[in-house]
This record gives C-alpha cells, structure tokens and sequence, in this order.
C-alpha cells in the first residue's frame, strides 16, 4: 500500500487533483479589494488554487507541502521570487513568523489523526495576523474513509469545526456551505 505522500507526488502533475474551483474562485471573491504582504498556503498540493484565490492579493507568499513534486509543480506556476517549504506538518513545525493571510483550504481533512489535524489547524492559526482561509469536508456526523485513489479523509460536523475556531480566537467573517464542503474566511479577535 503507498504511503499518502507517495500518492500525492504521483498525483502532483495533475493540476485538478486536490483543487476545488468553485472553492478557490468563492475565496478569491470573498478576498476581492485585500491587499497581503505575506501569505502562506500551508498543504499547497500542487499550487493550483493558490493562483486563483491568493496570488491576486499577496506580494510574497510561502507554499509548504509534504509532496516534493508538488512543490515543483508550485514554483512552475508562481515562479523564484516565493518560498517553498518541504515539511510533514504533521510531524515537525517548520513555519515561523507570522503571515498576513493564511490559507489551510482542503487539507485538515486529510490528516488521519484527529489531535494531529487540530494542533496544525492551531499551528495554522497562530501564524495569522489578519485573515485566514479555511475549508472542511461537510458532514451531519463524524465520518472517516479513503478515496477511490487511496487519499484519507475525514469529515465533521459543523459543530466540531465551531469549537476549533473559537478556541483559536479566530471569528467568522463569511461562510459558504456547499453541497460537499464548509468553507470560511475567519479573521483574527
């Protein structure tokens, strides 16, 4: 059985696989009229959604994914002038500094240990100054599985994905709950 970074450098070429384009697209209406000196895309895959929901709004931004591949595909779409960061958020906290936006837009989902994907989900958080994008599988109770290509993924309800905001002192500034995803943009207390 491959490993989920195995299967996400496999995948990393196909600029669709792990990209939502309604998602992306609603993100980057709700981001209309901002301005970011920094952004990090933290489980950037292959680099894809951030061009549509972030590289029109930040200046320099840092993409960081476990995937290698991925982060080739990445610096093919937005070029030398970012960083790119190689890390198993999972296990080890590379990132420091803070960061005027913060994207974890289809990630927390795939991270097979519930305590795990909280802590990033906090991680996350407390790199963020002013806004963070966030999306989450939707569910009417607590699901876990794989997908056809082997990918896990859990889904929450929404009361669940309340609570983790507010401990991080995080607030809502806008929801979308599509027919398969929650999706926010959350802005610091």
């Amino acid at each position: 059985m491959k490993s989920e970074r195995e299967l996400r450098n496999e995948l990393a070429e196909n600029h669709e696989i792990g990209t939502h384009v309604d998602t992306d697209k609603w993100f980057a209406k709700m981001l209309q009229g901002k301005h970011f000196k920094s952004g990090i895309d933290i489980g950037c895959n292959n680099g894809y959604g951030f061009s549509i929901y972030g590289k029109p709004f930040v200046e320099k931004a840092t993409f960081v994914d476990f995937a290698d591949k991925c982060l080739v595909e990445a610096k093919k779409i937005h070029g030398d002038s970012h960083q790119y960061v190689c890390a198993d958020i999972t296990q080890e906290w590379p990132i420091r500094g803070k960061y005027e936006l913060v994207c974890l837009v289809q990630l927390v989902q795939h991270i097979p240990d519930e305590k795990v994907a909280e802590r990033v989900f906090a991680q996350a958080c407390s790199l963020c100054t002013d806004t963070m994008i966030f999306s989450h599988y939707r569910a009417k109770k607590r699901e876990v599985g794989k997908f056809s290509n082997g990918l896990f993924y859990r889904r929450l309800p929404y009361t669940d994905i309340d609570r983790m905001i507010s401990e991080n002192n995080m607030v809502y500034i806008a929801v979308e709950k599509t027919s398969g995803d929650y999706n926010f943009v959350l802005g610091k207390k």
